[in-house]
């Protein structure tokens, strides 16, 4: 059986061949990308970036040059405004490219995008999130291999049938504030009418 002193040097020992395994094989921490570079070749290749959109617009359909971005090392895209009707805001749009230590520009992509004042469709809505109760329970009736018609009339005449059952309580009492009038006895208030016109007669002095 090992002495205290024996575990607590192999403990030791275990601690240091740990921390000499890390001294000899450090963490290397992700290298910071540093933001891409504009490239001044792309950027003055206006008219090699205007001619990619030759098979996709007409000329007078391309408006005025407003500007270029950069999207990474020697890849720029230039937009123009478009001239099409009904498409206020929108821009052509082309990509240009070039290999490094080359002169040479090439258009990697062209298309049309929306701007930030263009007129664009409202965002989209699922389907499950725009359908109606009704045509939700078409749809179950449909899913069972049930007429859908027939699920449809059940659901109205179970709806009349809660309303019918709201306007008459179980207990038979009328809704508060509906409280029918009590019934009068006629033949008492014809008694009690003769009584008082006899007390109003005067007494006759023979």
């Amino acid at each position: 059986m090992p002495q205290n002193g024996q575990v607590a040097e192999e403990k030791a020992a275990g601690k240091s061949a740990a921390h000499q395994k890390a001294a000899d094989n450090p963490v290397k921490k992700p290298a910071r990308r540093r933001a891409p570079r504009r490239d001044e070749v792309l950027a003055e290749a206006i008219h090699t970036a205007r001619a990619g959109l030759a098979g996709l617009a007409e000329d007078e359909q391309i408006g005025e040059h407003r500007g270029a971005t950069v999207d990474d090392d020697r890849l720029m895209t230039h937009r123009w405004d478009a001239k099409l009707p009904g498409y206020r805001g929108w821009q052509w749009y082309a990509t240009v490219a070039r290999a490094p230590r080359s002169k040479l520009v090439t258009v990697c992509e062209v298309g049309l995008a929306a701007g930030e004042d263009s007129i664009v469709a409202p965002a989209w809505v699922p389907y499950a999130d725009r359908v109606s109760e009704e045509e939700r329970e078409r749809m179950k009736a449909v899913a069972e291999g049930r007429d859908p018609n027939r699920a449809a009339e059940s659901d109205d005449e179970e709806t009349a049938a809660k309303d019918d059952g709201a306007e008459k309580p179980a207990d038979g009492k009328a809704p508060a504030g509906t409280e029918a009038a009590p019934e009068t006895d006629s033949a008492s208030d014809a008694e009690a009418s003769e009584a008082e016109d006899a007390a109003e007669e005067p007494t006759q002095v023979s």
